[in-house]
């Protein structure tokens, strides 16, 4: 049976109280970790305060005045991360300031995450048991030439199931402190505060499926969503224009079909689908993804083709370094060779079915750096190139080098319009 999900209507009374309630928790896990935050956290330290807005969940997401953001919810701290957290920078050009000596091995590293987990009282132990994957932030190498940043990712996966992750730790090895973490197991859940307030409920929405992993977004208002589209359609024509797309520009909302906008961690994470089909995604920053309503690999919104593959042969014989040379250049026009220095190597995979007969099919998938989670084959980095019109029929760019801040968005975030 598919649940109902209920929420509290939100009051300045309510909330205030749930942040009365959770700050101790924040309070704890700085002191016990020894973060450089003066403690104990009280609300002048509060910069912005989000509050889950769930029936029967306590919590919510804090950010602190010193850039520190910390997620409570479950009954439990389920995450903090410092504002010195490689991990999820967003600006490469702040890249330089997160150089530093390595002054910890893998081996400490982890046993310095094992530590802070029981420091915490999670003693779990899966913890002693499984050795957790760890991910230095840049190579060894880039050491010798004071352009390495000291950082590493630690990841303890569940032994009993494929593709989900316990806990997950960022330690800095300059410092030798963690520098963030996030748990992710029902396995630190813990009984809610009372926060001596209880709110009323907003009207029921209707049923909701059961979704299972991915990130969780959150809704914004109409007026939000519009000042967003104001500020991303000239990213969006600009992005078109770069790829010299078969399209009227500049882009506008008459030519929308359908627009989705979301926060995601604070961000506009935003879709829009054009009557010709062409589909843009904008996340963290930049346009991160492009399918032309005619692409062959990505298909629709979900997943399936949208033309048939018949279609798409010709008797024309096709180079595939004709092929790599559109896709990279591609990725010229965009602006982001060296961003993706990884695109001026050959590509890990040229694809295209097979040839039927004397005819050639005409669509290539290139791809460049393969997703690294176990189960979940991809391209970080992913090109179709139309080898019949030398035309650009989809991109993805899954990098944080592309990172960069969105455009700035004076209304407010609420869901009320």
């Amino acid at each position: 049976m598919e649940g109902i999900l209920n929420f509290v209507q939100m009051t300045a009374t309510y909330s205030n109280a749930v942040l009365v309630a959770i700050l101790p928790h924040f309070t704890y896990v700085a002191k016990t970790l020894e973060l450089p935050i003066p403690t104990p956290i009280v609300q002048s330290q509060v910069r912005h305060f989000f509050c889950d807005p769930r029936a029967g969940e306590i919590g919510g997401w804090v950010v602190l005045t010193n850039g520190y953001e910390f997620w409570y919810e479950k009954g439990h701290v389920r995450a903090f991360s410092s504002p010195w957290n490689y991990f999820r920078l967003q600006d490469p050009n702040l890249v330089p300031k997160f150089y530093g000596p390595l002054r910890m091995n893998e081996n400490e590293a982890v046993a310095l995450a094992r530590q802070s987990l029981k420091k915490l009282g999670y003693t779990n132990e899966i913890f002693a048991a499984v050795e957790p994957e760890v991910k230095l932030a840049t190579s060894k190498e880039s050491f010798a030439n004071n352009q390495g940043v000291p950082q590493y990712r630690i990841i303890w996966h569940d032994p009993d199931w494929t593709n989900r992750d316990i806990a997950e730790l960022n330690v800095n090895a300059k410092v030798k402190h963690v520098d963030a973490f996030e748990l992710y197991s029902k396995i630190f859940w813990r009984t809610n505060p009372d926060v001596g307030v209880v709110p009323k409920l907003l009207p029921k929405t209707k049923p909701q499926p059961q979704l299972i992993g991915g990130r969780r977004l959150t809704p914004v208002s109409a007026t939000y969503s519009n000042a967003c589209m104001n500020a991303l359609m000239p990213i969006f024509t600009d992005f078109a224009a770069k790829l010299d797309l078969p399209m009227s520009l500049p882009i506008t909302r008459e030519q929308c079909t359908n627009v989705e906008c979301w926060l995601d961690k604070g961000q506009p994470s935003v879709q829009i689908i054009l009557t010709n089909g062409d589909r843009f995604n904008f996340n963290h920053g930049y346009v991160f993804a492009f399918y032309a309503g005619d692409n062959f690999y990505f298909g629709d919104s979900w997943g399936q083709p949208v033309v048939n593959p018949a279609d798409l042969y010709w008797d024309h014989p096709v180079s595939t370094n004709e092929v790599i040379r559109l896709a990279q250049k591609a990725i010229h026009k965009l602006g982001y060779d060296e961003k993706l220095p990884e695109v001026k190597n050959k590509p890990n995979t040229v694809f295209a079915m097979k040839d039927s007969g004397t005819n050639h099919f005409t669509r290539y998938q290139v791809g460049w750096d393969p997703v690294d989670v176990p189960g979940i084959s991809g391209w970080k980095i992913s090109v179709e190139v139309d080898a019949k019109t030398e035309t650009i029929k989809s991109i993805f760019l899954e990098n944080t080098n592309l990172w960069c801040e969105p455009p700035k968005i004076d209304v407010p975030i609420s869901t009320k319009n």
